[in-house]
């Protein structure tokens, strides 16, 4: 759910972002507003969910960067597939949402870091 909401939101604010990837030196206004109101809150959305999933508990995860990674893919296939007219390698969002999932998620099929 959280990669679809992320892609979701990059097509709601798709004309913002064209505007900022064409003109960005424009407007650092407009940047600054764009990363502290929609590409922030979609990294720390991803870090609080994944921090609290009850299998990470007492993981010593770095789960903003580990976030920074999971929302960076989700911004990078919405800007190839809106700049190039087609996605990455052809990939069709559903099969990417569901790679995106299981590369989150196979966090949770490992050892956790032992508590300190």
């Amino acid at each position: 759910m959280t990669c679809q909401a992320g892609l979701a939101k990059m097509r709601e604010e798709q004309d913002l972002i064209r505007v900022l990837f064409r003109d960005l030196d424009q407007f650092p206004n407009l940047v600054a507003e764009m990363r502290e109101g929609i590409v922030n809150p979609l990294y720390e959305g991803i870090a609080t969910w994944l921090a609290e999933q009850p299998e990470y508990e007492g993981s010593d995860e770095d789960w903003p960067a580990v976030a920074s990674i999971l929302g960076g893919a989700v911004v990078n296939y919405w800007l190839a597939n809106e700049s190039m007219y087609e996605p990455p390698t052809r990939i069709d969002e559903e099969r990417f949402v569901e790679s995106w999932a299981r590369l989150g998620m196979g966090l949770a099929n490992r050892e956790p870091s032992p508590a300190t």
